[in-house]
């Protein structure tokens, strides 16, 4: 038996020994999971940054010499309307400023102003569409073309397609949208705007038909406006004798002003071309005066009948005459028509006075003569 065989392990030493080993096996690390590569924890993850790459602008329509801004650098665009950036397309349609230039285009200067950008259209990273405006004038005539005193014309009406209405200066040369772009079909389309005449103001009317005559700013920027304005010719005579009557005319507008024109020696007057609308005309002469309205519409030939104080004596002349006439001629007519009667009316005999009676006479017949005796025929008194 060797040394120590008998010996027995006290209980309390091998409940030690076994708390050891449990704790040596726990404190070992946990082998790592297999994976493809290193492990990475979530919050050190980074974004790539963008990425700057060429970009280009394209003008719509194509405008040579515009200055196109994306992210505060400036570049004008080159013959084909397109200018060049590097850049990122992150947001790019937000990032490009909407500017407005003046530039030459075709020999005349146009205002051209950015409206909006359109990002991946035909092949380009963006298309900037612009609006362009002409410089328009205008000028006045009659509807036959002849030239109109426009001096008193002080602005123009005008309406747009897509409705907007512009007061204009009539004399002065204004800027007016002459084409838009718009969406069209997956692309971009140029549409060119027309305009439309709504009012022409002179002397208190308007002398023109709404939206009748159209315009495009974008093909004639010399704009002759149709007025309607029309020839009017006077003519004066006198009411009674029919003689011409010299003098004036006056001529009271549709704004209340008024104007004298002079007669010549025949009476007659041309008026200048004057604009539609309510006038009334007054002849100014050796007479009262006498007020006639004119509704003025087209072409008119008027012809005036001026009572003179000639006429007026000549009326009271035979108001009086007649006054005094009437009684003449009456009793004149009450003789004539007595005389025919009696002509024509057969004589009466004179009427025989009633016998009288022998009682009546008093036995004596008149004036001394014998009672006159009855007749035989008045004594019968029966067969």
């Amino acid at each position: 038996m060797t040394p120590g065989a008998g010996r027995r392990v006290p209980r309390g030493a091998g409940l030690l020994l076994a708390l050891a080993l449990l704790a040596a096996v726990a404190s070992v690390p946990a082998a790592p999971p297999a994976v493809a590569g290193p492990a990475v924890h979530p919050a050190s993850v980074r974004s790539a940054p963008p990425q700057v790459r060429p970009l280009t602008v394209a003008t719509v329509p194509p405008v040579a010499g515009f200055p196109v801004m994306l992210d505060g650098v400036t570049n004008v665009t080159d013959a084909a309307g397109k200018a060049h950036f590097r850049a990122t397309e992150e947001g790019l349609t937000d990032r490009i400023a909407l500017t407005e230039a003046i530039v030459p285009i075709d020999g005349q200067q146009v205002k051209v102003t950015a409206s909006r950008a359109f990002y991946g259209v035909a092949g380009d990273a963006v298309r900037l569409a612009l609006d362009l405006a002409y410089q328009v004038g205008f000028s006045f005539a009659s509807m036959k073309g002849e030239p109109v005193d426009a001096s008193v014309i002080d602005s123009v009406t005008v309406k747009s397609v897509t409705g907007a209405v512009e007061k204009l200066p009539a004399h002065q040369v204004t800027w007016l949208q002459g084409s838009r772009v718009v969406p069209l079909h997956g692309g971009l389309e140029v549409k060119k705007l027309g305009w439309t005449v709504q009012r022409v103001e002179y002397s208190g009317s308007n002398v023109v038909n709404v939206s009748q005559q159209r315009f495009l700013p974008a093909e004639k920027q010399s704009v002759v406006v149709k007025l309607l304005f029309y020839r009017v010719s006077v003519s004066v005579r006198d009411a009674i004798f029919g003689f011409a009557q010299t003098g004036a005319v006056d001529v009271v507008y549709p704004d209340g002003k008024s104007r004298r024109f002079a007669l010549d020696d025949q009476g007659r007057l041309t008026l200048p071309t004057l604009p539609r609308g309510n006038y009334i005309v007054t002849t100014v002469g050796p007479g009262p005066v006498m007020q006639r309205p004119l509704a003025l519409s087209r072409d008119q030939d008027v012809e005036l009948n001026f009572y003179s104080w000639l006429d007026i004596g000549a009326i009271g002349a035979v108001i009086l005459l007649l006054a005094l006439g009437f009684p003449i001629l009456g009793r004149r007519r009450r003789r004539r028509t007595s005389r025919a009667t009696r002509q024509v009316s057969p004589a009466l005999p004179d009427p025989v006075p009633a016998p009288r009676t022998s009682t009546e006479s008093g036995g004596a017949g008149r004036d001394g003569e014998p009672p006159t005796r009855p007749s035989v025929a008045a004594d019968v008194v029966g067969p």
